[in-house]
């Protein structure tokens, strides 16, 4: 079997919130009729990409005439023809070398990884950063409805105006009681040690939430590490590397490691870092970019294969969306997202949707 056409499809799909977000689909077809799909989102974020012409160029040079079963040899001969762009290209590459390998042989992503060792994984859905007090409204309206469709877990995203955050979590404890439990305040990041703790020892006894994540800048695990000796709650941290983990755990700096395959550029990468994990006894939890299903199924097969998966996760793109380029998205039931079956990723695209999803990347500035 031999890759025959590398083709990469942008698509724009709309969040319940009303913000548009902006995704590379990844199309391997083979001589053999066995199509595999990778995908690339939040693409919008990344002004460091290639141009699309340039990127379909540099795959095709490498992947068209190759046997999709050679993926190291080929995901290694990627390397470095991206710049900063690698673990993304080959996050997308490797997920649909991963589904054309499973489609062709009959088996799921997951057994191919592994193993299945469940066929679920709770997930808390995103309540994002409250500027406002409207914006708070509209979450409050959100959480309403995702608890009435089953879901219990919430991750909030921080952003400092403590009036309205503080009023958001007093309104959620009224109106929902213990059917809304913050599984995590997500600092994204954005401050500095001080002011964090601040925002932190305010909004903690607030939300009871279960952790934090990302509560200052990156770059210094020693200033993670401190902060997160003044918590009282498991601190997680985004890994972009094995090297990185390795630094975060040397300074004895987070409790969980947030293992995400766009973070890492895929299974191979996010696997040693479990593995790392495993060996330092830290807690692990999948993270993501709110990723369309194809993305999605693919950490849910991650999800599936890894034993030392310790915490929720956020894969709830699926959900977070109002359209999906998947004939059959990924589902959720009672708060948790469900491993698709089927062989390769189990979740089929469909070329009407992608078609009527296609739109031109544009990215922010």
């Amino acid at each position: 079997m031999r890759i025959v056409k590398v083709s990469i499809t942008p698509v724009a799909t709309a969040r319940h919130t009303g913000v548009t977000s902006r995704h590379l689909i990844v199309e391997l077809d083979t001589d053999h009729q066995v199509t595999g799909y990778g995908e690339l989102s939040d693409a919008e974020e990344m002004a460091w990409l290639p141009d699309l012409g340039v990127l379909a160029a540099e795959l095709e040079a490498v992947l068209v005439g190759a046997d999709p079963a050679d993926r190291v040899d080929l995901l290694t001969r990627l390397d470095g023809r991206f710049g900063t762009a690698d673990p993304v290209v080959r996050w997308a590459v490797e997920i649909a070398l991963y589904d054309l390998l499973g489609r062709a042989l009959g088996t799921s992503v997951c057994d191919l990884l592994g193993g299945r060792r469940r066929d679920a994984m709770p997930v808390g859905y995103p309540m994002f950063p409250m500027y406002d007090r409207s914006i708070a409204e509209a979450n409050l309206a959100e959480a309403r409805r995702r608890i009435d469709q089953g879901f219990t877990l919430f991750k909030v995203y921080v952003c400092g105006n403590l009036e309205v955050e503080e009023w958001f979590f007093d309104e959620a404890r009224e109106r929902f009681g213990e059917a809304f439990t913050v599984k995590c305040l997500d600092l994204s990041a954005r401050f500095p040690p001080a002011t964090a703790l601040r925002l932190l020892h305010r909004l903690l006894p607030r939300s009871g939430a279960l952790s934090v994540e990302s509560p200052v800048r990156r770059g210094n695990p020693d200033t993670l590490a401190e902060v997160r000796r003044q918590l009282p709650v498991p601190v997680s941290e985004h890994v972009w590397s094995h090297a990185e983990a390795r630094r975060l755990l040397d300074a004895d700096a987070v409790d969980i490691l947030n293992i995400s395959l766009a973070a890492l550029g895929g299974f191979t990468a996010a696997l040693d870092v479990f593995t790392l994990a495993r060996h330092a006894q830290v807690g692990t939890l999948i993270g993501g970019t709110q990723e369309l299903s194809v993305g999605s199924a693919a950490a849910l097969h991650l999800a599936a294969a890894v034993d030392n998966l310790d915490f929720p996760g956020d894969t709830v793109g699926p959900m977070v969306y109002r359209d999906d380029v998947a004939a059959d998205p990924v589902r959720y039931r009672a708060g948790h997202a469900l491993v698709p079956d089927g062989p390769g990723l189990g979740v089929t695209v469909d070329p009407a949707r992608l078609t009527a999803l296609t739109s031109p990347l544009r990215h922010r500035t």
